[in-house]
This record gives C-alpha cells, sequence and structure tokens, in this order.
C-alpha cells in the first residue's frame, strides 16, 4: 500500500507541476475546472499516441519549451530541488484544505521534516 501512496503523490505533484507550466504559458491563473481540463486533454493524447515523447512534443508551447521525456524529468527535478515547488493556486480554490480526516492549512513541499502542517 506505501508504494501505491508513492506512486499516487509522486503523479498528484507532477500533475501540478504540468498544470503550473501551462498556466504560466497560457498567461492566465486556470480554475481547477481549466486545469482538469487540461490535464485530461494531455493525457488522451499520451494514450492514443502511446508515447509520453510524441504528447510532450505536441504539447512543448504549452509546457515552456519541454518536448520530451529527459527534458521533462530534468525540469521536474529542478523544480522540485528549487524548493520553490508549491501547490498551483487555482483561481477558484479556497485557500486553507478540509478534512474530515485532518484539517491542514497548507502542504509545505519543500519542507525538510515532510511535516503536515496542522490547522489551529
Amino acid at each position: 500500500m506505501s508504494r501505491v501512496l508513492v506512486v499516487y503523490a509522486e503523479g498528484t505533484v507532477l500533475s501540478d507541476f504540468l498544470v503550473s507550466r501551462a498556466a504560466k504559458a497560457s498567461g492566465e491563473q486556470w480554475t481547477q475546472e481549466q486545469a482538469r481540463q487540461w490535464m485530461v486533454d494531455f493525457l488522451k493524447v499520451v494514450f492514443e499516441k502511446n508515447q509520453w515523447d510524441a504528447a510532450l512534443y505536441d504539447y512543448s508551447k504549452q509546457l515552456g519549451g519541454i518536448s520530451n521525456v529527459a527534458q521533462l524529468s530534468s525540469e521536474f527535478n529542478k523544480w522540485i530541488k528549487s524548493g520553490q515547488a508549491t501547490m498551483y493556486e487555482f483561481q477558484d480554490a479556497d485557500p486553507i484544505v478540509q478534512s474530515d480526516i485532518l484539517q491542514v492549512k497548507y502542504r509545505d513541499i519543500g519542507n525538510k521534516n515532510k511535516k503536515i502542517i496542522p490547522a489551529n
């Protein structure tokens, strides 16, 4: 189960990276629906072409020049290591994440202690 959670977390962060790059290239702050639709469209191309490189090439303008998996890996790793990796701020999102399990103020991806900060 822990491996599944790791893959889920990595996929979530990669999705956020891709959405933030595409939104930045568009010059506007996206709503959650715009981001969801962009991600669905992108993944549709990945599955239709059965190749990440081909999909990244098709979307390279929207992704700031990332046109293959090697570039994606390099840029993603730089983003993570820079300490500037943050969750994308959607136009229509609430700043506080509410959950019945654990209420949190924010998730600090760059936090070296890997702690979730509880809401007061």
